[in-house]
């Protein structure tokens, strides 16, 4: 599952600018197999810290794809995508380090430790599951919005 939601990306970034439809349908099906990646490595006990480390990486590198690829869409906001890509990059980067540095899951929190609103994200996977859509579906938006130029107004 993970070759092939790597591959859909790879695919969509390289049509990204010719044929943004195919886009949007490729890194959509990658972003869905991201998530059903994780289910059965959940659901066939197949969890490893390189799966996860891997997951992370190729979820990274889809997110700053389509970050370089909007900035082209709207130049005046380039300063911010690069913003969003770094603080996008550091903050996983850390919390993956600071997890297998205390042996701990990547998604594993203390509750005395752990800020409310990430430890809601973390432990509630219904929290985790919107917030992830959520952004993902905005990123997808920003990039499909300029395919509708009657719907600014």
């Amino acid at each position: 599952i993970g070759y092939a939601r790597t591959l859909l990306a790879v695919i969509g970034f390289y049509v990204a600018f010719e044929y943004p439809w195919v886009f949007g349908i490729t890194y959509s099906l990658s972003f869905i197999l991201d998530g059903a990646d994780g289910y059965y490595a959940r659901k066939l006990d197949q969890c490893t810290d390189l799966g996860a480390v891997l997951d992370m990486v190729v979820d990274r590198c889809g997110t700053a794809g389509l970050c370089i690829i909007l900035s082209h869409f709207y130049p005046s906001l380039r300063f911010w995508f690069i913003c969003l890509i770094m603080l996008d990059f550091t903050s996983h980067w850390y919390k993956m380090y600071s997890s297998l540095k205390l042996g701990q899951g990547h998604k594993t929190v203390s509750k005395e430790k752990t800020n409310p609103l990430l430890y809601l994200y973390y432990t509630s996977r219904p929290v985790l599951g919107f917030v992830c859509t959520g952004n993902e579906f905005f990123y997808i938006g920003f990039y499909m919005y300029p395919l509708f130029p009657n719907t600014a107004g």
